[in-house]
């Protein structure tokens, strides 16, 4: 009986004594065996920044150029960046292997076509995407705008067309040598349109100052931020003022930052304290007027590279499986790469020239397609918020900021099907994303994988800040300077209005695909400037003002001209 009885709880014992011990053993060999998880975003980064290195003297000067001019001895002093991302840079440079000066961009990159093994499957470093990005995002700087500048349908054309007259100063001559260090160091996101030739550059005398702007509706719409110290933006909007009045021009701005908010409020500030110092002693003599409108239509979005979940692979399986798809030399064969221009159009070499033109053909295409699709001429909509873009300018001296470019490769022809252009910024230290494109009839997916591969390099690069672009509120934030709480409400009730029809709305769900950082983005504001004149009246009368509008209230000319560029057609609005 006790015989049975241990016969039957030994195999028991010995199933229970083999588990525990093969538990112990998985856990004291787990620490040391299990090999670390190989996220696809740092094969991609590692790929591209190897392909960047390559570039050699160019890589370096992008990075020496973007540097340098935030500690130019010419420029006035401002806030100083701490760019770490930048000394990542040099310690990988100074330990790399001699750089080809003149790089070759061939199909058979080592770096960027060959194969690079991860676990048990192969993938090529490569994507396929050609009308996912126009059918998901609309963008406001990648379309050209066919109420302010012509589309361009051919790669001369895209060259060509720069205004002569387009750098503005009061002491001329100035040449775009001059400005380039004042666009190194103060560009913004909103500051796309100094690649867009139909815009103006106006230089102060000192040259310490530049403005970007373009003229619609006689208004001078100024692009962004002022591009210097905060300490100049008096000396050169009063510079401006004098320009602007030998062509009758009013004044706004729009994509301004918070630093221009600020100065609208301090003069503001200045001012009525100024009249109500000198109401009692020139009543009948008072001064000049100006108003500030501060209207906070929308936000920037911001994505932090270095933390972004989906590069470290904890949300958006989705575009994970679908980059994997794209980049599997059995599936979709898409092969990327990187491109950095040479410094100066002499520099140019009969491949970088080829390789320009098939980059720029598929910007040309893709705005050709956009614009002349068969559902836009069945439903037309206007597109707002559009800079046209010029990723080469070869004919003539045009100004240049620092710009990456990443491309994919079609995986049957080698040729061009995507690009994303990443271009420096200098009040941020970080890359301002757009366009990102794709050719029409290419596959689903290309211009996210173009994302996911921008974000990849930069966190490789130890960038924090990749920013997508303005984002439009469905109704707008703050709403300061209006003459009365009745005009705060009709301009939010138009602006309501106006925004459910405009075909923006997709853009949010575009960027909350890539999770963008919400302790990075920050409010965008349009500034209308109400220049009054000479009045007996009360303060606020706008005597000068064109239409007899009161100070505090924006000009019908100005929100015409504000609607101009961003190419949003009224009659469409208000008719549907």
């Amino acid at each position: 009986m006790s015989s049975s009885t241990s016969s039957s709880e030994s195999p028991k014992q010995s199933k229970r004594a083999r588990k525990q011990q093969k538990k112990s053993n998985g856990t004291a060999t787990s620490t040391w065996e299990k090999p670390a998880k190989v996220l696809l975003a740092d094969t991609i980064g590692q790929a591209l920044h190897e392909r960047l290195l390559s570039f050699g003297d160019r890589y370096h000067q992008h990075q020496h150029q973007h540097q340098h001019q935030h500690q130019h001895p010419h420029q006035p002093s401002g806030p100083t960046h701490h760019n770490n991302w930048h000394q990542v840079n040099q310690q990988l440079l100074s330990t790399t292997t001699p750089h080809l000066t003149v790089p070759q961009i061939p199909r058979s990159s080592t770096s960027s076509s060959s194969n690079i093994s991860r676990k048990s499957s192969t993938m090529t470093l490569s994507s396929y995407d050609g009308q996912s990005m126009a059918s998901s995002r609309t963008s406001h700087d990648t379309s050209p705008s066919p109420g302010t500048s012509k589309p361009s349908h051919s790669t001369a054309s895209l060259h060509s067309e720069p205004q002569p007259n387009r750098i503005i100063t009061l002491n001329p001559p100035c040449n775009t040598a001059t400005i380039e260090p004042l666009i190194s160091r103060h560009s913004q996101v909103s500051h796309m349109g100094v690649l867009d030739p139909s815009y103006s550059l106006f230089v102060n005398t000192t040259r310490t100052a530049l403005l970007c702007f373009k003229v619609c509706n006689k208004v001078a719409i100024v692009s962004g931020d002022p591009m210097c110290a905060v300490e100049e933006f008096g000396a050169v909007l009063t510079e401006f003022q004098t320009w602007r009045q030998r062509h009758r021009l009013g004044l706004a701005f729009m994509g301004t930052s918070e630093r221009m908010v600020e100065y609208a409020q301090h003069q503001h500030q200045h001012q009525h304290q100024h009249q109500h110092q000198h109401q009692h002693q020139h009543q009948h003599h008072q001064a000049p007027t100006t108003s500030w409108t501060i209207l906070e239509f929308g936000r920037e979005r911001v994505l932090n590279p270095t933390t972004n979940p989906i590069l470290l692979e904890q949300e958006g399986k989705r575009i994970l499986l679908q980059n994997k798809q794209l980049l599997h030399p059995d599936k979709g064969g898409i092969t990327l790469d990187i491109y950095v221009a040479p410094p100066s159009p002499t520099a140019t070499t009969e491949a970088d020239q080829t390789l320009q033109t098939q980059l720029s053909e598929i910007y040309t295409t893709w705005c050709h397609h956009r614009n002349n699709h068969p559902d836009k001429q069945k439903h037309p909509q206007s597109q707002a918020f559009i800079t046209t873009y010029t990723p080469f300018t070869q004919t003539q001296p045009q100004p240049q900021a620092p710009m990456l470019y990443i491309y994919t490769r079609s995986p049957t022809t080698g040729s061009p099907t995507s690009l994303a252009a990443l271009r420096a910024l200098g009040t941020t230290p970080g890359y301002h994303l757009d366009p990102c494109i794709a050719a029409p009839g290419t596959p689903k997916g290309l211009s996210d994988l173009l994302v996911f591969a921008a974000m990849a390099l930069l966190r490789r690069l130890g960038c924090r800040y990749l920013g997508l672009g303005l984002e439009p509120y469905a109704q707008l934030g703050r709403v300061e300077g209006v003459a009365s709480p009745l005009v705060e409400k009709l301009v939010r009730a138009a602006y309501r209005f106006a925004f459910a029809r405009l075909p923006v709305q997709g853009k949010r769900a575009y960027h909350d695909k890539f999770r963008p950082d919400a302790g990075l983005e920050r409010g965008v504001f349009l500034v209308f400037v109400g220049e009054g004149g000479h009045s007996g009246g009360r303060w606020g009368s706008g005597k000068g003002t064109a239409n007899g509008a009161r100070a505090g209230t924006p000009e019908v000319r100005q929100v015409v001209g504000v609607a101009h560029l961003a190419n949003i057609r009224i009659r469409r609005v208000v008719w549907g």
